[in-house]
């Protein structure tokens, strides 16, 4: 549950520091010549991205509005502001009002630039700690691959989730180098298929991460309740689980995402249907983790118990 709650407050931050970073970077240019999607045929302004909102290709002598930008809104909560630019014979003019002024935000206000610090802060608090469980989950692997004398069902199992760890550390990393990336590309909705697929990369890793969690708490509870079976053959159904069902719930997303919510680069789910096709497996498999835990630890308590009173027994028959 805790892991489960460090990755929200993990995509909550990473959302809130991408946004006070792009506004920031947006607010010390304004008024600047941004880079050019397209090259633009005479008589025409060419779209652009001006590191606060979008303006689309437009024909010399029209004005062209755009909403106030998203994290205006999220700041100031005002809505329904628009900023306007005007396509000249010599490109685009100036935006009117300024960005800022059109949004009601204060730019001498120092609250967002502490807010902005502690992000980054946290940013590369959680870089840090996930190049420690790199590093330390990859010195464990090599460990239990190398010694032929640690290789059993129950280390096997543990293999498999210190890749799971290993692969979701990274994905973060790769994810956080797509959607922080400076690019112009990455906006104006010109996110291209590769952005998509690093997301449905980073969900299948976090999914296959808790499924062998899953299994962990499934091989120990299968040791207590079966008294007699196959581990080598029950391995097999163990990595099926562990790898293959994340498999087909991420694939149900991402097919969701692309036919009702083909939106940006998949990093933020407005559709709370299609995000419990993820969030639905893993809240499950946390609910029987912990009530498989629940019950290897009364059996536990319930073998120390016995163990207690059978050695009270036989020390009170010894003694008489």
């Amino acid at each position: 549950a805790l892991t489960g709650l460090s990755r929200t407050c993990s995509v909550s931050s990473s959302l809130l520091f991408r946004v006070l970073s792009i506004f920031f970077r947006g607010v010390s240019s304004l008024g600047d010549a941004a880079s050019c999607f397209v090259v633009a045929p005479p008589g025409r302004c060419a779209g652009m991205w001006d590191n606060m909102s979008c303006w689309p290709s437009s024909a010399v002598g029209q004005t062209v509005n755009a909403h106030c930008p998203e994290f205006f809104q999220m700041l100031t909560g005002k809505k329904g502001s628009f900023v306007y630019r005007n396509c000249t014979s010599e490109g685009w003019s100036d935006p009117y009002p300024r960005p800022d002024i059109a949004c009601g935000y204060n730019i001498n206000d120092t609250t967002n630039e502490t807010r902005r610090s502690y992000f980054m802060t946290l940013k590369t608090m959680y870089t840090i700690g996930y190049c420690t469980s790199l590093v330390t989950l990859t010195i464990a692997l090599v460990v239990l691959v190398s010694f032929r004398r640690l290789r059993c069902t129950r280390n096997y199992i543990h293999m498999h989730l210190f890749t799971s760890f290993i692969l979701r550390a990274s994905s973060n990393f790769i994810k956080d180098a797509i959607l922080f990336s400076s690019e112009d590309i990455n906006y104006c909705g010109a996110y291209t298929a590769g952005c998509k697929l690093t997301m449905v990369f980073f969900q299948y890793c976090i999914m296959s991460n808790y499924s062998w969690l899953l299994v962990e708490g499934l091989y120990l509870h299968t040791l207590l309740v079966i008294s007699f079976f196959s581990e080598r053959k029950f391995l097999w159904w163990f990595i099926t689980l562990g790898w293959g069902a994340p498999t087909v719930f991420v694939a149900a997303w991402a097919t969701a995402r692309q036919l009702h919510e083909n939106i940006g680069c998949w990093d933020i789910n407005t559709n709370a249907n299609t995000w419990w096709i993820i969030r639905g497996p893993v809240v499950l498999s946390i609910f029987v983790s912990l009530s498989w835990d629940k019950q290897i630890q009364t059996v536990f308590s319930n073998t120390v118990k016995s163990e207690i009173i059978y050695s009270t027994c036989l020390r009170s028959v010894l003694m008489n």
